[in-house]
């Protein structure tokens, strides 16, 4: 579906109570690439989620013709830990308040 954007596996994960396991993200992912979305953001980048390696590899070797973002923190460790797994976007929380 030309434009569209997924963030299922972001914000759903952000859910209380909510878990995927990499199985079910993998799922999800073929039922989007199914339905033609063209960016699926995979999720947070963080060194605490210990499938998003996995997932990344996979997506890239699967669907080529997918781009596969992520989501940071803006500090610089977390940038670095998300541009080493090669999102072909990177989306930027940048707070504007000191809270």
């Amino acid at each position: 579906m030309k434009g569209l954007i997924d963030t299922t596996l972001r914000e759903g994960a952000q859910t209380t109570g909510i878990f995927f396991s990499l199985a079910q993200k993998r799922a999800v992912v073929q039922a989007l690439v199914r339905t033609g979305i063209e960016e699926i953001e995979l999720g947070i980048a963080t060194p605490l989620d210990l499938d998003l390696p996995k997932l990344m590899a996979g997506c890239r070797a699967e669907y080529c013709h997918t781009s596969f973002s992520l989501w940071s923190m803006c500090r610089r460790r977390d940038i670095e830990y998300a541009a080493a797994l090669e999102p072909d976007i990177l989306s930027l929380s940048i707070p504007v308040s000191d809270l």
